[in-house]
């Protein structure tokens, strides 16, 4: 794995060897990094409890919510105002999946 100065060491070599678009990609990532650093508090993988894969397909589960806000409004609307239906169609799935849940476990 390798010490924090090791690991700094071998991502600058690998970022010398990228051109721009590959370097915007990465700049992304690492401001969500930041941020979520920011946010939550610093990474540890050995003691975070989180599930990863929950985690993930919760996420892409609200990117797919994100998008069709996107289609269906056509990108005419504000950022806000599209945050806000999101909001609320994401709300509005999990009440549905909270009463699918329910209706499972009385029918078994």
């Amino acid at each position: 794995m390798g010490s924090g100065e090791e690991l700094r060491g071998r991502i600058k070599w690998l970022i010398e060897a990228m051109d721009v678009d590959e370097l915007r990609v990465l700049e992304l990532i690492a401001r969500r990094i930041t941020f979520g650093k920011r946010e939550y508090g610093t990474l540890e993988l050995e003691t975070d409890g989180r599930n990863w894969r929950q985690e993930r397909s919760e996420e892409l589960a609200d990117d797919d919510v994100y998008h069709a806000c996107d289609e269906l409004t056509g990108g005419t609307t504000t950022a806000t105002d599209t945050y806000h239906a999101c909001d609320r169609l994401k709300d509005l799935l999990r009440e549905e999946d909270a009463e699918e849940e329910l209706l499972a476990k009385a029918a078994s």
